[in-house]
């Protein structure tokens, strides 16, 4: 691991680059082939998560994944999101570098017992997928602010 380190008084402070980072965090995921960099697991698709008032919402990158064939279920607080679609056999992609799976994805999403999972919804939009899902009353929290004194 390479590391630069700054002196400042008494005081060491040591900086990691990024990669250092991702590796430690992520359990050494990287690709030998093309340079040590990060790599989500091979069945993983980008998520973004938004926050909202009354509401979370999860957009899930689901580009080619039919609705028909995407399950999402809850199951001891915990979202899970599956998508499969069928490929050629005989035509399959010939990639040089994949960023995202086009067989098969898998998400699973801890809702922290913020989400009232009984009137989750979903849709899909030109190839994202929109979850959402409203908060449980008592993690509804209004916006006010806090005047110091």
């Amino acid at each position: 691991m390479q590391q630069t380190h700054e002196h400042t008084g008494d005081t060491q402070h040591t900086r990691h680059s990024c990669a250092d980072r991702h590796s430690r965090y992520w359990g050494g995921y990287h690709s030998a082939r093309f340079g040590n960099y990060y790599r989500r697991p091979k069945y993983n698709v980008p998520v973004n998560i938004l926050e909202q008032e009354l509401n979370y919402e999860a957009h899930i990158y689901a580009v080619g994944f039919e609705k028909d064939n995407i399950k999402i279920s809850v199951a001891d607080d915990v979202l899970y999101i599956r998508g499969t679609r069928s490929i050629d056999e005989n035509n399959k992609p010939a990639f040089i570098s994949q960023e995202f799976p086009v067989k098969i994805f898998e998400r699973v999403i801890s809702l922290r017992g913020k989400v009232d999972s009984s009137k989750i919804t979903a849709r899909q939009e030109d190839g994202i997928l929109k979850i959402i899902l409203p908060k449980h009353p008592g993690a509804i929290t209004l916006q006010q602010e806090i005047v110091v004194s």
